[in-house]
């Protein structure tokens, strides 16, 4: 079970009191806090503001979110890295080849107007529909 949460007021405060009284003890006694806890605040939040201590906490969360992405992303990267396999390499360098080429040839509009349909079969007509006739 998680002890108690204190804000960064607290902390400092009782950081002072530790100092004031000299007898970390007494101190723990009367905030109710473990001995351990008093010299972790000490060693993380020791000779620090109120103000800094609140820059260093919202640092720390800021930090562990930038983690938590990081590590989602790497998860994705991996992932499709995984599904394209051992030859990922050659999407990219047909993505390359394709990005060539498309500079190569000449745009639809610069291209004279001409009809993608095949040409019409002479004597009218396509073959399918000759070799129904005969």
């Amino acid at each position: 079970m998680k002890g108690k949460r204190f804000s960064e007021e607290q902390i400092i405060q009782v950081l002072h009191d530790a100092e004031a009284l000299g007898n970390v003890r007494d101190v723990c006694r009367q905030h109710n806090i473990a001995e351990q806890t008093l010299y972790r605040w000490r060693r993380q939040f020791g000779g620090m503001e109120v103000s800094e201590a609140k820059r260093l906490r919202a640092l720390q969360r800021e930090n562990a979110e930038l983690q938590r992405l990081v590590g989602e992303l790497t998860l994705d990267n991996r992932m499709l890295k995984g599904v394209l396999g051992t030859n990922w390499s050659a999407c990219l360098l047909s993505a390359k080849r394709r990005r060539i080429w498309s500079r190569c040839i000449t745009p639809v509009s610069d291209a004279p107007a001409v009809s993608w349909r095949p040409a019409a079969v002479p004597n009218g007509g396509s073959q399918a529909s000759r070799s129904r006739l005969s």
